[in-house]
């Protein structure tokens, strides 16, 4: 944090110099992009809106104005104001893809931002800053660990198990799990994403002792940065996840795409292994339907490691244009919403006014709140801007929520049983790799394609060299030569 706050000052020290601040509380566009308003039922009722601005400008003595997405594509639709007469003054991007478009934010962070920079984990900070030492986002999340695998209590009861804590232990797990019940099943997901990397984060490292969409390790006979592909180890982890395929414990649909709350609604779930909110949100609103059905966090160690891979938080920042006309505002607004001492601001453009539609149970970091239903308030969120791990300082008086905001606070950022990976504080330029490897979505549609083939059995695992030289044949050299420039260039900065 003192090398951070240092590098704002020196910032905000050249600024003075040469800008001057315009005063607070001019109008600023806020495209809100950020997933707030995604499932919004048609939008807030205009004059509450109303109500809620003036409020909001009261409060944080700036008034913003929002662009409610109605794109289906909010990045088209980004991407179509951005090329407007009236672009947004403030939206979420990936700053490394829209940098040319955006303001570095130094000097408004040290003028204007002294409650944000604490409120927000310094890890995060690092993959915000440019090469020349800008910062040109707040970040949107953190790094987490949410591919943790879960077990659950009430199964270890019946079959006279401790949690498991191997990768042994686990596939011991499912072997009980299963003469309990034969339709007890394991699961995860891999539509996700590049639709290959959701069950590698929850598996691979173990048998690897490397992982990432990128970077997942140091060849040390070239030193070239190689994909999990080339792992060694790689060919245990298939070996494994074929293995679990052949004793029946994978859920049949893990491969394609399944309705997840349906699934967990049958009670069969013994094992998840996927995205994290599967446990924390759906199943507190499916549990009645399973008595005693408890899920418990289970860590697990390979051979080589962690078994769960760390997610890194990556790009994703709320951005300034650098065509704003009153940067200072909109940084005074953030620095309100996301207050260190109080989620006043936080709630207020979340759910909207206080003791109207929304109230205290326990202030205090983090708070209580008691929240009416959006449809009865007719306000869906318009100014919140939601932002990991800050969210979970507002945590709903909700028996439903309670599960997933705790773990918000607590084993969603626990990264000391996962592993991590080598490139988990890189801001990789996305957009670069992909000019530079023009073949990249066919590499990882291969990967994808031929990872699921050898999981289920319809590819042998002997063919794996093979596929290697497929992968080599599609470009797979112009990736790691793109991911290994750019690291360099970032141990060399």
């Amino acid at each position: 944090m003192k090398k951070l706050l240092s590098t704002i000052f020196l910032s905000l020290v050249v600024s003075l110099f040469t800008t001057s601040l315009k005063a607070d509380g001019h109008d600023f566009t806020i495209f809100n992009n950020s997933g707030m308003l995604q499932f919004d039922g048609g939008g807030s009722d205009p004059e509450v809106l109303a109500k809620v601005a003036a409020h909001v400008k009261k409060l944080s003595g700036v008034t913003p104005k929002v662009i409610v997405p109605n794109m289906q594509d909010t990045t088209e639709q980004l991407n179509l104001l951005l090329a407007g007469s009236n672009p947004p003054d403030l939206f979420q991007a990936n700053w490394d893809v829209y940098k040319s478009t955006l303001m570095p934010l130094n000097d408004l962070l040290a003028k204007h931002g002294d409650a944000l920079l604490r409120s927000i984990p310094e890890t995060s900070w690092k993959y915000m800053t440019d090469s020349d030492g800008n910062i040109m986002g707040i970040p949107r999340t953190a790094a987490t660990s949410p591919f943790m695998t879960w077990v659950r209590q009430d199964i270890l009861d019946q079959a006279g198990l401790d949690v498991p804590k191997t990768v042994e232990e686990l596939t011991a797990y499912m072997a009980a799990a299963q003469k309990i019940n034969p339709d007890f099943k394991a699961g995860t997901r891999a539509w996700s994403g590049n639709k290959w990397e959701e069950p590698a984060m929850g598996f691979a490292a173990a048998f690897t002792g490397a992982m990432s969409g990128n970077a997942a390790f140091i060849d040390p006979s070239d030193g070239r940065v190689k994909p999990v592909p080339l792992a060694d180890g790689i060919k245990d982890y298939l070996h494994f996840m074929n293995d679990w395929h052949n004793k029946g414990y994978w859920y049949p649909d893990n491969w394609s795409k399944f309705d997840e709350s349906e699934v967990f609604r049958t009670c069969n779930m013994a094992m998840w292994s996927g995205w994290y909110s599967r446990v924390t949100i759906i199943v507190p609103k499916v549990v009645s339907n399973c008595p005693g059905m408890e899920y418990v966090r289970a860590p697990i160690m390979g051979p080589k490691g962690w078994m769960a891979t760390t997610r890194a938080s990556g790009t994703q920042a709320y951005v300034i244009n650098k065509k704003a006309k009153n940067p200072e505002a909109i940084m005074q607004y953030l620095n309100w919403i996301w207050n260190d001492q109080s989620i006043d601001g936080y709630a207020t453009g979340v759910n909207g006014i206080e003791g109207e539609h929304w109230s205290y149970e326990t202030k205090g970091m983090p708070a209580v709140v008691n929240t009416k239903d959006k449809a009865e308030t007719k306000y869906v969120g318009d100014f919140g801007l939601p932002n990991f791990p800050y969210e979970g300082n507002m945590q709903p008086n909700d028996s439903l929520w309670a599960t997933h905001f705790n773990y918000l606070g607590s084993g969603l950022t626990k990264l000391d049983d996962s592993h991590q990976p080598i490139d988990l504080y890189m801001a990789w330029d996305k957009g670069r790799i992909a000019d530079e490897t023009p073949t990249l979505g066919d590499i990882h549609r291969m990967i994808a394609e031929n990872f699921t083939a050898f999981y289920t059995g319809e590819r042998s695992i002997d063919e794996y060299d093979d596929f290697l030289a497929e992968l080599d044949d599609a470009g797979m050299q112009d990736w790691i030569n793109a991911m290994t420039a750019q690291m360099q260039e970032s141990w060399a900065n």
